[in-house]
């Protein structure tokens, strides 16, 4: 007992020495993306010409610090890095990788693209919680409940909203999940980074919102459920833009040189500044604006400036910038409810705008319980009830949806977790790897079938000759028509054995022999299933892949790239 509680106090310990050590080094990152800030921004005011210069330069030097320094040369969304680091490497962010894609993230909103802190700040917690925690001993088994932990404390401390980066940290994992076993760690690690935070930089929130008591009339309460659906069309549109944005960044890299993407960016989104400045930088100054009523803008504008806001978002992380898509997120919603409140010719403007903000959040990000913590915290109690419907209405239409690839259906099983790792791992080493490899260069080309009409009786009289779990069923034309697992025929009753098997069948997932490999990965993480069978234009059986499959598949060309870099370094 005694060792166990002196277990916890030093656990304990070294949770609020990461706590107060990320939130001195979130200050400090703060500090350098405010001086950029007011400086660039200064520069703008004098003319607004000077950002088709400047905005280039910020995200250009922001890929060369990354290409030059980072261990993982990888651009983009802060929390991508974070999720890598949780699922590939138990919770570790080497060193170079913290330090530059911290600078990268300044200089790029510093200089006007469009991104958050919030991602950064993550990976600033998360990375310096990793090193804390195995300098100092900390389980191998505990070490990814103390990453998240750190990256909670980073979120909490640059919003000035500890239950906020709690939440998100916890929600963030997953789309329909929560890992709440570092509930305690984070916590502990996010009041601390909170407190030491608001010791340096004061204690004001990072959005001003007033307003008052809202009472949730009939009217009222239509106005948030057509909000909350509504939310979730603007967080559809804007992760498909998002997304479509990262496909065609992909398909010019093959054609055009890497280093003239964040140029070409640059100088689109400084182009973009000439119609609206308030595209450039984080965007906060905007939620300001409205949250305080300052003014009335016509709808034409409004919904040109959310426009411009979305397309600089994608374009600043896309094509080479660093930073988050949390903030940006909040920009979205808060520019959409203003949309909708005016076309409506709502009063309450203001409520709405942070119930939007909360409703887009959730839609976009899956994390709807944060979405509703950050509003609560940054703009008060009355807006929680509606903020909540909003919500959970926009969560829950828009499914699977996500701004975050990385970010899986629901929490893994130990195959999933194999597969995520070495997935992540090949794609550092080869980005392109996945795009290249199709779904007829790993599936089995010998399926074990079961035919949909024969009985479930002899079908486990035929499941007894082999070591196999899943089946694929097929009709008398050898098409796909389901599948069923052996425990699903095992769990049939003895005076059931007649009934055909095709009364058991599940619908089967099915792919095409030319589908890449990652299109497969993600129907078997949107699907929640671990096998894909491979069917030809007529739906006839032609193989199958199963997770298994995917993970020698991908363990192999991992280690055969890595012997082709071995053997060139040492031919150097």
């Amino acid at each position: 007992m005694a060792r166990l509680i002196r277990a916890l106090l030093l656990d304990y310990a070294t949770l609020v020495v990461i706590g107060i050590s990320a939130g001195i080094c979130v200050s400090l990152f703060y500090l350098l993306l405010e001086t950029i800030w007011r400086f660039v921004s200064y520069l703008v005011s004098l003319s607004r010409l000077l950002a088709i210069a400047l905005v280039p330069l910020g995200i250009t030097s922001a890929f060369v610090v990354v290409e030059k320094f980072a261990k993982v040369k990888r651009t983009g969304c802060g929390t991508h890095g974070v999720l890598e680091a949780y699922f590939a490497h138990n919770g570790y962010i080497h060193p170079s990788d913290i330090a530059s894609k911290t600078l990268a993230s300044a200089i790029t909103m510093g200089f006007g693209g469009s991104a958050g802190p919030e991602g950064p700040s993550m990976l600033l917690g998360g990375g310096v919680a990793a090193h804390i925690s195995r300098k100092l001993g900390v389980e191998f088994s505990r070490l990814r409940q103390f990453f998240i932990a750190g990256s909670a404390a980073g979120i909490s401390a640059v919003f000035r909203a500890p239950l906020t980066g709690i939440l998100f940290a916890l929600e963030i994992p997953y789309r329909r999940g929560i890992e709440g076993e570092a509930f305690v760690e984070s916590v502990i690690a996010s009041v601390t980074a909170y407190a030491v935070f608001i010791l340096i930089n004061g204690p004001e929130r990072i959005f001003k919102v007033e307003f008052g008591h809202l009472t949730l009339s009939p009217p009222h309460l239509t106005y948030v459920i057509l909000l909350g659906i509504y939310s979730a069309v603007v967080a559809y549109v804007f992760v498909k833009i998002y997304s479509g944005l990262q496909a065609i960044h992909d398909a010019l890299t093959l054609k055009v040189s890497p280093c003239l993407m964040p140029v070409l960016a640059g100088v689109a989104i400084g182009a973009l500044a000439l119609v609206d400045p308030r595209v450039l930088g984080t965007g906060d100054e905007i939620i300001h604006s409205l949250g305080a009523g300052e003014g009335f803008e016509p709808p034409l504008i409004v919904a040109r400036l959310l426009a411009l806001k979305i397309v600089a978002t994608g374009l600043t992380l896309c094509f080479g910038g660093s930073g988050g898509l949390f903030v940006p997120t909040l920009v979205v919603g808060a520019l959409s409810s203003e949309l909708f409140t005016e076309m409506l010719g709502i009063r309450e403007r203001v409520i709405f705008m942070a119930t939007g903000m909360a409703a887009v959040l959730a839609a976009a990000a899956k994390t709807p319980l944060t979405a509703v913590a950050l509003v609560a915290e940054t703009c008060g109690p009355p807006v929680i009830i509606p903020a909540s419907m909003a919500a959970v209405i926009s969560y829950i239409l828009t499914g699977n949806l996500s701004l975050f690839e990385l970010q899986p259906p629901h929490k893994l099983t130990e195959e999933e977790l194999a597969l995520d790792a070495v997935y992540l791992r090949l794609v550092e080493v080869d980005p392109t790897i996945l795009r290249k490899v199709r779904a007829r260069h790993v599936m089995n080309r010998k399926p074990v079938s079961l035919m949909a009409d024969e009985s479930i009786e002899d079908a486990l009289k035929r499941a007894r000759e082999y070591a196999i779990r899943v089946y694929p069923l097929l009709n008398s034309e050898g098409r796909v028509v389901g599948v069923v697992s052996l425990e699903e025929m095992l769990m049939v009753e003895e005076d059931q054995m007649k009934a055909p098997l095709k009364s058991l069948a599940r619908r089967a997932v099915v792919a095409r022999p030319d589908d890449e490999l990652r299109t497969i990965i993600r129907l078997m993480a949107e699907e929640e299933t671990d096998h894909v069978f491979i069917v030809d234009e007529d739906g006839r059986l032609l193989g199958v892949i199963a997770e298994i499959d995917i993970v020698r598949f991908l363990m192999n060309e991992l280690y055969r790239i890595r012997r082709v870099v071995r053997r060139v370094a040492r031919s150097a």
